[in-house]
């Protein structure tokens, strides 16, 4: 058989389409491995976010509950002074519920309205059973009352009713201690 230039160029054209097809085929090849490491890059990159989320929602869960906490401490010291604690008390337990259902921020702003209603609240009036050998002076100069014993002329003014001369007060006599524990205020920090 005579080769002629039909199959010369028939030859060529078959070798033209087998290297367009390689060509096509490596071109593929490296498009699917752009798109595998683009991927992985993606992957990588969710990845990340997904941690440094999960570490910005582990702050904001330990800041949160660290305000709760704080909270309560100024619960109890607003408690311990005598003060009213009964509106500061309801949104602390809503702080605590707030946290329980994990939206910490508004966690921690509930606990600081709480901390700013405790710190705010006023103090309550005490009763106080007058004992054998009491007098204004020594009930008023009380740790838990005033700490001061000049301050027997507050107990006598809101209780003159009952006391009709100051220097006469009888044992099992009950009297109010108004504002009791002023002292106590240094229990709670200043803002």
């Amino acid at each position: 058989m005579k080769i002629t230039r039909l199959h010369i160029i028939l030859v060529i054209l078959i070798l033209a389409l087998g290297g367009l097809c390689a060509y096509q085929y490596d071109q593929d090849r490296k498009r699917a491995a752009e798109l595998a490491e683009l991927k992985a890059r993606q992957a990588m990159m969710e990845s990340a976010a997904a941690r440094k989320a999960e570490e910005d929602s582990q702050k904001r869960a330990v800041w949160a509950k660290q305000a709760v906490a704080v909270a309560g401490e100024y619960w109890l010291a607003a408690k311990q002074s005598g003060r009213d604690v009964s509106k500061g008390q309801g949104t602390l337990k809503l702080a605590k519920d707030t946290l329980a259902q994990k939206d910490y921020d508004n966690a921690v702003s509930i606990a600081f309205e709480s901390i700013q209603e405790l710190k705010n609240a006023p103090f309550l009036d005490v009763k106080y059973q007058v004992k054998y050998g009491d007098c204004l002076w020594n009930i008023a100069k009380m740790p838990e009352h005033y700490g001061k014993g000049a301050e027997w002329v507050r107990i006598w003014k809101f209780n003159r009713k009952k006391i009709l001369d100051f220097d006469l007060i009888h044992p099992k006599q009950i009297l109010v201690i108004p504002k009791a524990n002023i002292e106590a205020q240094k229990l709670l920090p200043s803002a």
